[in-house]
Order: structure tokens, then C-alpha cells, then sequence
């Protein structure tokens, strides 16, 4: 994921390799990008509905073609 892509509302995936495994996988929105645009971090809404804040390298921009099913997106609007 590149800075240029951290937006609210962006959709984004935790890549492989995230040290919590069961968050791999996962899909959840940008809330708020955190720091420096060298050193920054990103707070995700996750599908389940927990957040986290994770690094840019964590994380990958979900495709046009993936959308959340209605019940996650419902979630991630609480």
C-alpha cells in the first residue's frame, strides 16, 4: 500500500506475514493515518468489527471487484 492510497473509506487487506495470523486476510477500512508520510501507520476498522493500527507494508488495497458482503459493511459502519 502507498501513502498516496491511505484515505478514510479506502478498503485494504492485511497481507501475509502479519505476525497475528488470524488477522491475515482480513479486510477493513481506513479510519486515520497516523505519523510521518516516511514512518506511517494506519488504523483500520476491521470486517469483524475491532480496529487496529497497523504499518503501511501490512497492508494492500482490495480490488475494484471486492466489495464487503452486506453484513460486514453493516458492521463497519457502527
Amino acid at each position: 500500500m502507498e501513502l498516496e492510497e491511505a484515505r478514510s473509506g479506502t478498503l485494504v487487506r492485511v497481507k501475509e506475514g502479519y505476525r497475528k495470523t488470524d488477522l491475515v486476510g482480513m479486510r477493513g477500512t481506513v479510519r486515520k493515518c497516523w505519523g510521518h508520510p516516511d514512518y506511517s501507520a494506519v488504523d483500520i476498522e476491521l470486517e469483524d468489527g475491532r480496529s487496529e493500527l497497523l504499518w503501511f507494508h501490512q497492508l494492500e488495497v482490495v480490488g475494484e471487484g471486492e466489495t464487503l458482503s452486506g453484513a460486514r459493511r453493516f458492521l463497519l459502519r457502527r
